[in-house]
């Protein structure tokens, strides 16, 4: 029995793959002849069928060794595997088990469930005492699923793989343990047809104890067993939780000598704290200890050998830097790098952008008659700067009052100085029924649409989390709308339809009400009406949980007429000066007089509306001002006599119209 186009897969030198057995014979299978075997159509044919030669021999050494990687071999010489005794112990119980010896490894992403694997092929190679005499001698294999794809055009042919696969693995002299990671994809409706099927060809082997494996999967993904519990059953599965920070610490130290002899970079003991602590910081949704901080040492390692690479290149030319670099002798890991390069990785920058303090008071200069809100605005903003505790939760502001008052634009300022953009805004009068939720978070599994990698407004956080987020009109949005920010309010995070979490902890969110207000106006002198939340106005739109899940609730006075007639002088002054600019020999006022001020907001001011009519206000006056001055031109040149020439060029067209042919009408 042969392999049909099985030649070239893997590599043959690989010293990490499966070295099988000598006491393998598949020449043991009944069912070969000399015959030849053959499977499928194609040219050489007989009666329809492809003959596969007899001299190729199916199930050889050589062609298992492609499919399979020895971890016995590959990780005898490993560290041994810290704070990890009590799964492994768990997992051998497992594994010596008569009826169902398969173990499936649930957990978090990044917390080490392959690694598990890994110490207990290391243990049976070095023939730990802590290995039961039932597995002695044993090896664990890692199958690759796509090896078994791989090569298998033709109908037939990855089964006749597997096939193979499972002779050898069911082989007590083999005395095999295979492992697969990603074990999901046996059973992800999602994925390809092919590793379905893969998993119906293993399920009689697994269910009468015949072969032992390891799988390893996350606890969402694992969900995808529940579909076929006749696949799932033949598990028994073990939860790998996620290591202490301390813990963490010590595996750093252990991996510091490995580290050093890729790199050559010199590292210091009490620096491994900061490792653990700054990629805690400054990890992304879904990474987990130990590996953000291995991942996070390993990069910042890198990044110290790039730039003392680049440094020496400079001492080429600069004797300063020649100095430097004989002084320091070696590159040597700093915690300032080790910040640096965690934020590159998590916001795709060096540095995390520094507000600047005088442009954002210059720039909230623009919204007049809120001193109060605007000094709470700024004030807040200066305290998250300092950051004087990890920032796990977002900064949640509600702004509260009347139409037009700034609460809107002050949200756009703060974003344009924060992040150098707009914010992503949520305009909640879009999202005023149940279903508009899915326009949030996506569509639930089985809904049209679900499967489509359509866009999410929250998209962005995943590359820079560093954001401002504006829900406007938050009162508009429906009550299951609003439960969804609890979440992101209390926990820093939301999930999606696919279980993805969206992280909001590095984030501002600004929510903007004109719910909750009461108006005390003083009817002397000229003051701002102040407004004050009424907790009662306020939970008549929304729930007391969410409530109490805003940090700041900012008020916003009435604006009124005084400071109305500033705004529109301020808004006409810079469109004239616009229009002034774009055309030189424009003769416009480029300013107000109190009169006209007077007359402008004596007609369009309007205490319930703010400052919300005040642009169209200018741009009106401005509009009637140019359009006057167009039909003053229009009517002057009425008046002109015309001249001689003028007539003759009239007369001469007039004569031409006439030699013109008219057209008939039907």
């Amino acid at each position: 029995m042969a392999f049909h186009n099985f030649k070239n897969q893997g590599n043959n030198n690989s010293d990490d793959d499966y070295d099988p057995d000598d006491d393998y014979d598949p020449d043991d299978d009944d069912d070969d002849d000399n015959t030849g075997n053959t499977v499928g159509s194609g040219n050489n044919q007989s009666g329809g069928r492809i003959i596969f030669p007899t001299s190729q021999k199916s199930g050889s050494s050589n062609e298992i060794k492609k499919l399979l990687t020895n971890y016995n071999k590959k990780f005898s010489t490993a560290t041994p595997a810290l704070f990890r005794d009590e799964i492994i112990n768990q997992s051998l119980s497992i594994l010596i088990s008569k009826t169902k010896p398969n173990l499936l490894l649930e957990g978090q992403a990044g917390v080490g469930k392959t690694r598990i694997v890994e110490e207990i092929a290391r243990l049976i190679a070095i023939k730990s005492s802590r290995i039961p005499d039932i597995l002695k001698d044993h090896v664990v294999y890692e199958l690759q699923l796509s090896n078994i794809i791989a090569g298998t055009g033709l109908h037939g042919a990855m089964e006749q793989k597997m096939q193979e696969l499972l002779k050898f693995l069911s082989n007590p002299k083999n005395k095999a343990i295979l492992f697969v990671d990603e074990a999901h994809l046996l059973c992800n409706d999602r994925g390809s047809n092919s590793y379905s099927e893969i998993a119906q060809i293993l399920k009689p082997a697994l269910a009468r104890g015949q072969i032992k494996m390891i799988g390893a999967t996350t606890i969402q993904e694992a969900k995808n067993f529940l579909r076929d519990p006749a696949f799932s059953r033949r598990f028994n599965s073990v939860s790998v939780p996620e290591l202490t920070q301390e813990q963490t610490v010590q595996i750093c130290q252990n991996a510091v000598s490995g580290l050093y002899a890729h790199y050559k970079v010199q590292v210091d003991a009490s620096i491994m704290k900061e490792v653990v602590s700054i990629a805690d910081d400054k990890k992304k949704a879904g990474m987990h200890r130990p590996d953000n901080a291995l991942t996070l040492f390993d990069r910042a390692m890198a990044d110290t050998l790039m730039d003392w690479s680049n440094k020496k290149e400079l001492a080429k030319t600069d004797p300063t830097w020649a100095a430097y670099i004989q002084n320091m002798g070696s590159p040597t890991l700093t915690v300032k790098q080790l910040r640096k390069t965690a934020h590159r990785m998590l916001s795709g920058n060096d540095t995390k952008m520094k507000i600047d303090q005088e442009m954002l008071s210059e720039m909230l200069t623009a919204i007049k008659g809120q001193d109060e809100a605007i000094n709470c605005v700024k004030n807040i903003i200066a305290r998250r700067e300092l950051e004087i505790v990890p920032q796990t939760l977002p900064e949640t502001m509600l702004f509260c009052g009347s139409s037009g008052t700034g609460k809107t634009e002050t949200a756009k300022i703060i974003a344009r100085v924060i992040t150098g953009t707009k914010p992503i805004i949520l305009n909640m009068t879009e999202y005023d029924t149940e279903s508009t939720i899915n326009k949030i978070i996506g569509s639930p599994p089985g809904y049209i649409g679900s499967d489509r990698p359509g866009e999410l407004p929250f998209d962005p956080l995943e590359t820079n989390p560093y954001q401002v987020i504006l829900l406007d009109e938050f009162e508009k949005g429906c009550r299951g709308v609003q439960r969804l920010f609890m979440s992101a309010f209390d926990e820093g995070y939301i999930r999606n339809s696919k279980g993805t979490i969206v992280d909001f902890s590095k984030a501002i969110i600004i929510i903007t009400t004109n719910a909750g207000q009461r108006a005390n106006t003083d009817p002397i002198g000229f003051n701002p009406a102040k407004h004050n939340t009424s907790p009662k106005a306020l939970t008549e739109h929304f729930d007391k949980e969410l409530l109490n899940r805003f940090k700041h609730i900012i008020n916003f006075n009435d604006i009124p007429k005084d400071i109305y007639k500033t705004v529109v002088k301020i808004l006409y002054e810079n469109m004239a000066q616009k229009y002034i600019t774009r055309n030189r020999y424009a003769t416009i006022p480029t300013t107000l007089s109190d009169d006209e001020l007077d007359r402008l907001a004596e007609e369009t001011y309007q205490p319930m509306f703010g400052c919300r009519p005040a642009r169209r206000t200018a741009q009106t006056y401005l509009e009637d001002i140019l359009l006057a001055q167009t039909q003053t031109q229009t009517d002057a040149d009425s008046d002109t006599e015309p001249t001689s020439q003028e007539l003759t060029t009239k007369e001469n067209n007039n004569a031409c119209r006439l030699n013109e042919p008219v057209e008939t009408i039907q």
